[in-house]
């Protein structure tokens, strides 16, 4: 299984709005990108897909591991990793 953590506000630009965001696992198969776990997500609480293209894709930031990835959404994970999404925000 893969642990798949969705962070505010990120989560509530989903449809989930209880504080905190939350967490699913999804089945493992060999080694994917994170876009196509995601995708493959088809029983979870809020349309996880969303994040694959346009402007969540570009404002998403992947960690996997505690290892924050360059590559976004192509980061390959594969059974017993945690990826954790949060949303690009700046400020000051």
């Amino acid at each position: 299984m893969i642990g798949i953590h969705v962070y505010q506000p990120l989560a509530s630009d989903l449809g989930y709005q209880k504080p905190r965001g939350f967490r699913v696992e999804i089945a493992a198969d060999g080694v994917r990108p994170v876009a196509q776990v995601l995708a493959a997500c088809t029983d979870c609480a809020v349309d996880l897909s969303k994040l694959v293209d346009g402007d969540f894709a570009a404002s998403c930031v992947v960690v996997v591991n505690r290892a924050v990835s360059r590559r976004g959404m192509q980061t390959e994970v594969k059974d017993g990793d945690e990826v954790s999404l949060f949303r690009l925000v700046s400020g000051g």
